[in-house]
């Protein structure tokens, strides 16, 4: 169980982070986790999905070694002009929003060296630390950068002399509290092959590392290399020739003082002809980028997503796009529904989508991404259902000016964490079967009626409504009339106009109201360890517990 839960936490979102549980995934990995076994040939755990090169960064010439910023919005990387010509520079490109591509590709020129290559970067959560490392002929060295603000230039860095003397060694890569790096070393004594993966860490930023270790678990004869750790430092992915040629692998661990477990091949992330390296994973885990050499051309920077297999943007979006990357959004709800297939999650970023949707009988979860979306339709309905079953899913969604908000003709679809509001009717249900599978929302000020021929539990219905867990009291909004439906807070609450926490005077009753069982993991603390109810339960925009 414990690793089905540690798969959800890992998926689910911090921020712009809104992902998958799907059920037979986490078994799948569960299982993986939990059985030993030595490298396998075969994906067991659920794919990347839709490889594409980034096209927006890419050269003529080799660009690789990728490191995404942890607020989403830089891409570092270095460019080798030619293959064994000229040495590798440090580059970035940035971007207004996660929705939008990186703009200008920009040289950090204060970090060229012209003894040697300057690759491979890691920069803190505060975009104010830089490891990465150079060389000079065949040794390599770790180096770290340090500047004042997070818009101040970066300086030459400093040796990370504890581990330099070690040998060469490169490829640095850190956990968020900067207590753990990995990286990998050259013949290094004690090591199995020409390049191993080592790890070392120390008690506090300011200190040094120490307790170095082979990950001997993870190492072959053959050559490991270029790793990528997760913040939390459970998740793995480096690149391996034990194959033959450079390919991507990962391995997970259950907490910080275990050992990494069996190895996997990330099948999904081969090219037929040419290889892949330098896998970079995204702090909020649904993106991985990687450098890819195909057909005998120079290395590009690739990406893979783990995530909504569709994205909806109402505001960059265009429904004459496929979908597939967020800088490639549908405009509308109802046109990623119609390609979608079952399993497929499609994420919906912040915006009023002013449409009716129906689900089309498809096994599918259709979840806001970021803040909630809103969807509207004015003089006839939001979010119809006819048939459908649990496995077609509702989230995170404010439901608003509509004549129904939520409409059932029969079936069971789930619909957890909504705000529906303001409509003439909350939501109907017809016909027969088991009806809507509705929990932790909240139905407030719909003109005629909540709840019509259906339950919720632990949801905040106005009109009274005898399910498990349901109350009447206010909800607290911030500004119903303006359609800023968040929960006020005395702990703090997003402000969305201007991304910022406030403070208010009062709580919300709707906070930590949701359904004890429900997954809270994704609240920012304090969070009181129970799922808030409405549109922003369970996601980085939920209100703050009251201390």
């Amino acid at each position: 169980m414990f690793c089905m839960w540690a798969f959800i936490e890992l998926l689910e979102e911090k921020r712009m982070r809104a992902e998958k549980r799907d059920f037979r995934w986490a078994l799948l990995l569960c299982l993986w986790m939990c059985s030993p076994g030595k490298t396998s040939n075969s994906l067991s755990y659920p794919p990347w999905e839709a490889l594409a090169p980034l096209s927006e960064v890419n050269s003529s010439f080799h660009d690789k070694s990728p490191f995404l910023s942890f607020d989403g919005r830089t891409l570092y990387f270095s460019r080798e002009y030619e293959a064994g010509g000229y040495f590798a520079r440090m580059f970035q490109a940035t971007r207004p929003s996660l929705s939008c591509p990186f703009g200008v590709v920009t040289e950090i020129a204060s970090l060229t060296d012209s003894r040697g290559h300057v690759t491979c970067p890691w920069v803190s959560a505060d975009n104010l630390r830089m490891y990465y490392y150079s060389t000079s002929g065949m040794t390599r060295w770790l180096r770290m950068s340090q500047r004042g603000t997070a818009d101040a230039p970066w300086p030459p860095g400093a040796y990370v002399s504890e581990l330099n003397a070690l040998g060469s060694v490169a490829n640095p890569t850190l956990t968020e509290d900067e207590l753990t790096i990995v990286f990998s070393g050259y013949w290094l004594s004690g090591g199995r092959g020409e390049w191993d993966l080592w790890m070392a860490t120390r008690p506090n930023r300011y200190s040094r590392f120490g307790n170095v270790k082979n990950l001997w678990m993870l190492n072959t004869v053959s050559s490991d290399m270029h790793p990528s750790i997760t913040p939390d430092g459970l998740t793995l992915y480096f690149a391996s020739n034990r194959n033959d040629r450079f390919q991507i692998f990962r391995a997970c661990r259950d907490s910080r003082d275990s050992q990494f477990g069996r190895v996997e091949h990330v099948a999904t992330l081969d090219t037929a002809e040419g290889y892949s390296a330098y896998p970079s994973i995204s702090a909020d885990g649904t993106t991985l980028y990687f450098g890819s050499q195909r057909d005998g051309s120079s290395m590009d920077i690739w990406f893979a997503r783990f995530g909504p297999a569709y994205f909806v943007d109402a505001v960059h979006g265009n429904d004459s796009y496929d979908g597939m990357r967020p800088v490639t959004a549908f405009a509308t709800i109802q046109r990623a529904i119609n390609v979608a297939m079952p399993g497929d999650v499609i994420g919906v970023y912040p915006g009023v989508y002013r449409e009716g949707i129906r689900f089309l009988g498809k096994a599918i979860t259709v979840q806001s991404i970021g803040d909630a979306a809103v969807i509207e339709a004015r003089n006839g309905f939001a979010v119809s259902f006819y048939g459908e079953g649990p496995a077609t899913v509702l989230r995170n969604f404010v439901i608003a000016n509509s004549h129904i908000g939520l409409f059932y003709s029969y079936g069971a679809p789930t619909i957890t964490n909504v705000t529906v509001v303001g409509n003439v009717y909350g939501a109907q249900a017809f016909g027969t079967g088991a009806g809507p599978r509705i929990s932790n929302g909240i139905f407030w000020d719909n003109i005629l009626d909540d709840l019509s021929g259906c339950q919720a539990t632990y949801s905040c219905v106005q009109r009274f409504n005898p399910g498990k867990g349901n109350f009447s009291e206010d909800p607290l909004f911030v500004d119903a009339g303006n359609g800023d439906y968040h929960l006020r807070s005395a702990r703090g609450r997003y402000w969305p106009e201007h991304d910022v926490w406030v403070l208010d005077e009062v709580t919300s009753p709707c906070i930590d109201a949701g359904d004890p069982a429900a997954d809270f993991s994704k609240e920012p603390e304090p969070n009181g360890g129970r799922l808030n109810v409405g549109a922003y339960g369970g996601t980085a925009y939920a209100s703050r517990s009251a201390p």
